[in-house]
């Protein structure tokens, strides 16, 4: 025989889970009982929105509630729906509105809830969420690569007409001490000016910056013209303005021939990292693509190419296909892809690459 200490238990300790579900609310301040979101018989009790919503059903004349269902601030009655009144009938344009919701638009499967929104605006069951999500990315990026090539071919056919109403601007983000860094370009290279511009005389540092009376000629040269950025910001710029306002007047500059960034990011139509299981209905937005330099030299160089890049060439689908995994992913980039076949190498299974025109939306297995 084995003595047990006082402070032992012989049954078993029961969970925290188990405690906290023994101390709920069995009645509501009405004496009725309580349901809550997980127990609640929907078939069988409703609130009057879920008898409006649901069964197109009212409460009847006199028939009182036989239970509470709790909410985010107190309880609402529920109601028997075998003993609720049917609303009139809805009218056609109503009633057609009304069945739509509660049809999937992939599957047409049906239910008396509401569908949940897509990212299309359409109504899907949960099953056909994220397939009707991976079409829609891959439409919006067809859309977009066809959009960013036809910018990109009007820039430049603009600037050909006409080789000095493009210019290129860098502006850089306005420091604690006053000052701005700022370089202007031709489309041909030729450097307009570039300098740190300073407007206050408590911080202008001596053989660093420049005041902006001294670049009033300069800044004058940049009215008419189309100002093309990588990712400029309206608020920067206007900022210096507001600094050489005072010297060169209202040139109200903006970034008129738009911004190479966004365009870039849609040519290359690729995703963040993956979120699994659902990476399209909950991470459908771009990858940023990264400033390839901070030095305004070379980040307006590779504007110029990102440009030419997105004018000259055709914008295709990489597709890589595993036939072991019955997999064939769509990638914006040859990078992207081959970043996963190489990833996807260490299986051992035979992955080949193949192309498709990028105003094309891909048919993938399994999209990712």
């Amino acid at each position: 025989m084995v003595r047990l200490d006082g402070t032992w238990l012989v049954a078993p300790e029961r969970s925290a889970a188990d405690r906290r579900r023994d101390r709920r609310r069995r009645c509501c301040d009405a004496g009725r009982p309580i349901y809550r979101y997980e127990d609640l018989p929907s078939a069988q009790l409703a609130t009057r929105t879920m008898l409006r919503k649901q069964f197109r059903r009212r409460p009847a004349e006199g028939q009182d509630p036989v239970a509470s269902y709790m909410v985010h601030r107190g309880f609402a009655p529920l109601y028997a729906v075998i003993d609720a009144k049917r609303l009139p009938p809805l009218p056609p344009v109503r009633k057609a509105a009304w069945d739509r919701a509660r049809t999937c638009a992939r599957c047409g499967a049906t239910q008396a809830t509401l569908y949940t929104k897509g990212l299309d605006g359409r109504r899907y069951c949960e099953g056909c969420h994220e397939p009707a999500a991976a079409a829609w990315w891959y439409g919006e990026r067809a859309t977009g690569r066809t959009t960013a090539a036809a910018w990109a071919a009007e820039l430049l056919a603009d600037m050909r007409r006409d080789p000095d109403k493009v210019a290129l601007l860098y502006v850089g983000y306005p420091t604690s001490t006053m000052s701005q860094t700022v370089r202007a370009e031709t489309w041909k290279g030729e450097v307009l000016f570039s300098a740190r511009v300073c407007d206050s005389d408590t911080f202008y540092r001596e053989g660093q910056d420049t005041h902006p009376a001294e670049l009033a000629d300069a800044f004058r040269r940049l009215g008419g013209r189309r100002l093309l950025s990588w990712r400029g910001e309206e608020n920067w710029l206007s900022r210096l303005q507001e600094a050489m306002h005072e010297h060169v007047g209202d040139l109200d500059l903006t970034f008129a021939g738009g911004r190479a960034g966004p365009h870039w990011d849609e040519w290359q139509a690729e995703r963040p990292p993956l979120i699994e299981p659902h990476p399209f209905q909950y991470q459908h937005q771009l990858r940023r693509q990264e400033d390839p330099s901070c030095r305004p030299p070379e980040l307006l160089a590779h504007v110029r190419h990102v440009v030419t890049e997105m004018a000259i060439r055709a914008c295709h689908w990489h597709l890589v296909t595993c036939p072991e995994c019955e997999l064939s992913l769509p990638f914006g980039t040859s990078a992207a892809a081959d970043r996963w076949a190489k990833q996807h190498s260490e299986t051992g299974h035979t992955i080949s690459h193949r192309t498709e025109p990028g105003d094309i939306v891909p048919s993938a297995v399994n999209r990712r």
